[in-house]
């Protein structure tokens, strides 16, 4: 059983993550400008694992522990179909409100890793995330009266189930795999399905004002997977999952500060029962800690 010790770095490790893909979504936004989502996805997954890579000197990738391929190809398959599917979400809509409708994956995890895991799920914790869930339909509520965003919306709506999927795969590999070889192998396999992809899109030249957003595209999103890997690690998923709704605010001052998206009194009311329940999360923790 997990002691609240651990508990509370799993917590940072969450929140760390949250922030981490704040920023990769600014950056993402920024570089889909002039690309298309596809290949901000491949720069995305490559630099990833690239930076990973780097970082750990390939130490901490030994290939030859890898363990459990049939849950390393669910997380690829499913990674990318999230990532293609959020990329065109956050160049449709402002970064905060993809990434709050990408959140409705919390209500989606913990369901999945009692199916998938047998991982326990208790009514509290089902009750934050349905409190968070709530602060993240407050504050998105004005961007679904916006023309034009309809398909923006599905988009991220498409990428929250292919990531709850995903990051159960996540949750089920860090108990037999490092964060950094986890990381590695999803780059490396995500960058092989997106490569035709791209071929099929029309492939664009990043012209040199888009490298500085790509090089910020993958630094924030190595740190974004392995923080997530590492807080899955130390904790189960029905508590890590509400912990994500703490990127929202976050993501809402970049975009404030970035592009220009004034928070309205919508977003802070949201914010408020976000935080709430992210905070009641940590405070009592997963089923039998207390």
């Amino acid at each position: 059983m997990a002691t609240n010790r651990v508990l509370l770095q799993a917590a940072a490790w969450a929140i760390v993550s949250g922030a981490a893909f704040a920023a990769s979504s600014a950056a993402a936004k920024l570089a889909g400008v002039r690309l298309p989502p596809a290949e901000v996805s491949l720069f995305r997954a490559l630099a990833a694992a690239i930076v990973v890579a780097a970082v750990f000197r390939l130490d901490a990738v030994d290939w030859r522990r890898a363990r459990d391929p049939g849950w390393h190809a669910v997380r690829v398959v499913s990674g990318v179909l999230a990532l293609i599917a959020f990329m065109f979400a956050v160049t449709a809509l402002p970064i905060a409100v993809a990434q709050l409708l990408l959140l409705t994956r919390v209500l989606l995890m913990p369901v999945c890793a009692r199916i998938l895991l047998g991982e326990p799920l208790s009514g509290r914790l089902a009750t934050a995330a349905v409190v968070g869930l709530v602060g993240a339909a407050v504050t998105v509520w004005p961007a679904l009266t916006v023309g034009g965003q309809l398909l923006g919306v599905l988009a991220a709506l498409g990428a929250a189930i292919s990531t709850a999927l995903s990051q159960t795969a996540v949750r089920r590999l860090s108990v037999s795999n490092s964060p950094a070889l986890i990381v590695c192998i999803y780059g490396i396999g995500a960058a092989v399905l997106l490569a035709p992809v791209t071929a099929v899109t029309g492939w664009v030249t990043p012209p040199a004002s888009s490298w500085g957003a790509l090089v910020a595209l993958g630094i924030a999103a190595a740190l974004a997977q392995y923080a997530a890997v590492a807080a899955f690690r130390l904790g189960p998923v029905a508590y890590i999952a509400p912990l994500d709704f703490t990127g929202i605010p976050i993501a809402a001052a970049v975009g404030y500060l970035l592009f220009g998206d004034v928070p309205s009194r919508f977003d802070l009311v949201g914010a408020a029962l976000i935080v709430g329940s992210a905070w009641y999360v940590i405070r009592t923790g997963p089923p039998g800690t207390r």
